[in-house]
């Protein structure tokens, strides 16, 4: 009886921790350095970035900026923790407890910042108006300090008593040292749950999206007011659905890289005996490491204003003489020239063919013609005279001109000059006229 009794405990002991290879842990270690420094400088640069320019710090970017502050912990303090903890490092047991909760700490954080970020678009999409009025730049710092505080709380529960029972100077692993129902915990509230939550969050987000946008279509051809209002409605909100899609990306890449790790300490949990191999456990390490060195080219690449301070940054660093700045630029100004030409089209006035003004027109041009042939004829006489005209008009529209004229005008392009076109030609004709009494 005593006998079955100890082969049935030591059925369900864990299974010892084996050491890796060399070879093993030194590609291990050699990954792990090369995600951190990827990592740092690439959240570093991000932070810089915000920090620097003003234009960026709308209230979604926030949390970007969260998710980033915890990525470059991870790749400051985290990474090398998890380099100690791959060969029992530190002894102690409360340092231990302390370098493997970071981690989850951290990993705790980022996706209380992404539930929170997902629930800003939610609000934002569906109750718009709401949005506008209630939620402020300040309520997005308190949420993202919500979700430090708490993370905190979670991830460093090991510390105030929720660890394996083990003895005083035992070797520092990840399994060893935590408890397994704070495994599964961990699975089940910062994993399974959000997971849930957010997919939950972004298809009801996809379905009003697509019906708001289906309106918009069915009004396109449509007259009036209303028509008019719903498309720029649907205009507005292109920007929100952007954000909404980008940060998509960005909260589904976080949960593929850590789901496999989280996963593997929940069977670890449900079956202490199982002995999973070394490198399959070192690869989702490193994969879920591999989240805070992509969320900055993730940032770069679909979030637009990111993407355009990073190459400023970027192009600034490596002295191509771009400041940061320069993304956001006006665009450059039109040369004088080309802007008093623009001036003078906007002022012109609409001239229509055999409207009175038109008439007017047209017979003071002939009367300038008569006036200046008469001049070249007989210098002695005044050049600017109004004679009358071969149709027998004094340049004055008459009403009967007018009513004989009446009826729609259409508009003749070439008729049109531009002001400075008929200052110029008047000018020419006064020195004309100087030169030859001169």
């Amino acid at each position: 009886m005593d006998e079955e009794i100890v082969t049935a405990t030591a059925a369900v002991d864990p299974a010892p921790h084996r050491s890796p290879t060399p070879e093993l842990h030194a590609t291990y270690t050699s990954l792990e350095i090369l995600v951190a420094l990827v990592a740092v400088v690439g959240n570093s640069m991000v932070i810089h970035v915000f920090r620097r320019d003003r234009r960026l710090r709308r209230r979604t970017n926030y949390y970007i900026v969260s998710l980033a502050i915890a990525d470059l912990l991870v790749g400051l303090l985290g990474i090398p923790f998890a380099i100690l903890a791959s060969v029992g490092l530190p002894r102690n047991l409360y340092a231990c407890l302390f370098t493997t909760s970071l981690l989850v700490m951290l990993c705790t954080i980022s996706i209380f910042c992404l539930v929170a970020v997902s629930v800003d678009r939610y609000w934002a999409i569906l109750h718009p108006m709401c949005y506008s009025r209630n939620v402020r730049t300040k309520t997005a710092i308190l949420i993202i300090s919500a979700c430090w505080v708490a993370g905190a709380g979670v991830g460093f529960l090991p510390l105030f008593g929720w660890h394996a029972a083990v003895d005083t100077a035992p070797g520092c692993y990840f399994v060893e040292v935590m408890d397994y129902n704070y495994l599964l915990f961990l699975y089940f509230a910062t994993i399974v749950t959000p997971s849930v939550l957010l997919a939950a969050f972004y298809a009801h987000i996809y379905r009003v999206v697509v019906k708001q946008m289906s309106a918009v279509v069915t009004v396109e051809g449509g007259q009036g007011r209303g028509g008019t209002m719903l498309r720029v409605l649907g205009a507005a909100q292109k920007r929100e659905v952007k954000a909404t899609q980008n940060l998509a990306i960005i909260v589904f890449f976080f949960i593929i890289c850590w789901i496999p790790l989280y996963t593997i300490n929940a069977i670890k949990a449900f079956m202490p005996e199982l002995d999973i191999p070394n490198p399959l456990t070192y690869f989702c390490i490193i994969f879920s490491h591999l989240n805070s060195a992509i969320n900055p080219l993730l940032y770069a690449y679909h979030l637009k204003d990111f993407r355009a301070a990073l190459k400023g940054l970027i192009c600034t660093v490596f002295g191509r003489g771009v400041p940061l700045p320069a993304v956001y630029r006006p665009p450059v100004p039109v040369r004088r020239p080309a802007l008093e030409r623009c001036n003078a089209l906007r002022e012109r006035p609409r001239i229509y063919v055999n409207s009175p003004v038109w008439l007017r027109q047209r017979e003071a041009e002939m009367a300038a013609v008569e006036d200046r042939n008469l001049a070249l004829v007989n210098p002695d006489l005044e050049p600017f005279l109004n004679n009358v005209g071969t149709d027998g008009s004094n340049g004055r529209h008459t009403p009967e001109g007018r009513e004989r004229n009446n009826g729609p005008y259409l508009i003749e392009g070439s008729q049109c000059q531009s002001p400075y076109k008929k200052v110029e030609e008047f000018i020419r004709r006064v020195r004309s006229v100087s030169s030859e009494h001169s």
